[in-house]
């Protein structure tokens, strides 16, 4: 997904709703390389 803030300007972005009402719901931004890589994580 994309927050769009122009024409040429947006940020990626990935929204996983908290399993309970009520949870904050938390935005990281890799402003350096842009990768999500450290947003994931391996399945346990």
């Amino acid at each position: 997904m994309l927050l769009t803030f122009g024409a040429e300007d947006a940020l990626f972005y990935l929204h996983t709703p908290p399993e309970k009402p009520g949870l904050p719901t938390f935005v990281f931004v890799n402003a350096l390389t842009g990768s999500t890589a450290a947003w994931g994580r391996e399945p346990s």
